[in-house]
């Protein structure tokens, strides 16, 4: 039973160790994954449209089953685990918001796309200022 326990203990240590390593803002992610250029509208219309968005596990640190399907008519649907949720998007101002409901005054997310040097993508999450946390992303068609 000590070596459960001990694994157990050691397990979340590292856990902890790898949600510590994630940055907290873009300035935050320039800093540890390199130079990151933020997209224009443009190049998230040609990435997203009429593609799937999936969000990848990064540092072992797991992430729940998350897809996002962008369809070319403004629609949009969420998975995450086996729930789903359908809204419309619009992408302006170099970011994207995502509407869930059937009215306009229904609340708004919007996020910001980054590309490092060697291509991989990042999501923030805008909300207070720019202070969300960068989420590793694939694109599928």
């Amino acid at each position: 039973m000590r070596g459960v326990t001990f694994t157990a203990a050691l397990a979340l240590l590292t856990l902890a160790a790898c949600v510590t390593e994630v940055p907290t803002a873009p300035a935050g992610i320039e800093r540890e994954r390199g130079n990151l250029t933020r997209l224009s509208s443009d190049e998230i219309r040609r990435l997203l449209v009429g593609r799937t968005l999936s969000f990848v596990a990064e540092s072992g640190v797991p992430t729940s089953p998350h897809q996002e399907a962008y369809h070319s008519d403004g629609t949009m649907f969420v998975r995450v685990d086996r729930a789903g949720s359908p809204g419309t998007y619009t992408i302006a101002d170099d970011r994207i918001c995502l509407r869930f409901g059937a009215t306009p005054e229904a609340p708004e997310e919007c996020r910001s796309l980054f590309r490092t040097a060697s291509g991989q993508l990042y999501l923030v999450a805008l909300g207070d200022g720019e202070g969300g946390r960068p989420i590793m992303i694939s694109v599928e068609d």
